[in-house]
């Protein structure tokens, strides 16, 4: 069903043992009768070698790469009569999920999960679904959405104590596809909390609803940095967030050094991505003074903004996140008990 549902024939995937049914793994699924049965849909030819492994010895990165594979036609004529309503989500799906440092799942403790706040966020988010499996969920070409589209988890990293962002597929839909979405005929509302992470700031240290101070004045967006004037706001608000996320300097210059902009015609609205690989780069290079241009960044983002400069490369990103999800969490019960989907 996985592979069949893909977009593209080709994907990677790796057959070494020691990766499945571990401690630590990267995804959940990957266990013993999950390799077993890959193993035999190659032999029964549904599944092709399309290019082999590279060895870490002769990756340009010395790290490394799984096998890729094809779906093959043998296999898609075998599957020409399933539908995406023959794929239903598993019932047992953990709606909360746990990753360490190194990105692999881990095994949530059983008395975490008898905890109060576990087993609200696992009903709330039981009843979302439920309560959505009934409300003719349509994308924006009128088709009806899968509900593995619209199944939130919520995903924590290293500890429950912050991060808990929910993500489901529809997250990802461009603006206006997301807006085309129609729950019972209805179209969708879109609900944006402006400046968030600033404003959560602001009230948790000085118990204030906006900056004040003369270099700020009374009604300043946290976005504004006239230092940079050439700079879209949307592209500040990924550079300000991304320092507030930064644990260290050195990590926010990395960051800032490695952001790029560039208009999305789609979205109707500028774009900052902020690069951590060696993906090939689109857009124009925010910084291209590098690292010394990225410090007078952060510098006059703290002049500008006195009452928000103690809280940069604090690493504090993460416990904002904490605060957005709770929210977001209440959210979804409040109007699931209300009807609206």
């Amino acid at each position: 069903a996985s592979l069949w549902l893909r977009d593209s024939d080709m994907f990677r995937f790796s057959t070494k043992r020691e990766y499945f049914g571990s401690n630590k793994r990267k995804q959940v699924w990957m266990t013993l009768p999950v390799l077993t049965l890959f193993q035999h849909m190659r032999e029964m030819k549904l599944i092709n070698e399309a290019l082999p492994a590279i060895p870490p010895a002769l990756a340009n990165d010395g790290i490394g790469r799984s096998a890729i594979y094809a779906r093959s036609q043998r296999f898609k004529e075998s599957l020409r009569s399933l539908t995406a309503n023959d794929v239903v989500p598993d019932p047992d799906l953990p709606r909360v999920m746990l990753r360490d440092e190194a990105d692999f799942w881990l095994k949530i403790p059983d008395e975490t999960q008898q905890e109060a706040w576990y087993q609200i966020t696992e009903q709330t988010l039981m009843n979302h679904s439920d309560f959505l499996a009934r409300s003719s969920i349509r994308l924006s070409d009128g088709s009806p959405m899968h509900p593995l589209t619209w199944t939130y988890i919520r995903k924590f990293k290293r500890s429950f104590d912050t991060s808990g962002r929910l993500y489901a597929a529809f997250t990802t839909f461009k603006k206006d596809h997301r807006l085309g979405i129609t729950f019972n005929g209805e179209k969708a509302c879109s609900l944006d909390l402006s400046q968030l992470h600033p404003t959560l700031i602001l009230r948790i240290a000085h118990g204030l609803e906006k900056e004040e101070g003369l270099i700020t004045g009374l009604n300043a967006d946290p976005y504004d940095m006239p230092d940079f004037i050439w700079l879209p706001r949307a592209v500040h608000k990924t550079l300000i967030n991304a320092c507030f996320n930064a644990k260290t300097l050195d990590s926010a210059y990395r960051a800032l050094i490695n952001a790029y902009w560039q208009w999305d015609a789609t979205d109707n609205e500028y774009d900052c991505t902020i690069y951590k690989t060696k993906k090939k780069r689109e857009g124009e290079k925010c910084f291209p003074g590098d690292k010394a241009e990225a410090i007078k960044y952060i510098e006059a983002f703290k002049f500008r903004h006195p009452q928000l400069a103690d809280f940069v490369c604090t690493g504090i990103g993460l416990l904002l996140q904490k605060f957005d999800s709770d929210y977001m969490l209440n959210v979804i019960k409040i109007a699931t008990s209300m009807g609206i989907p």
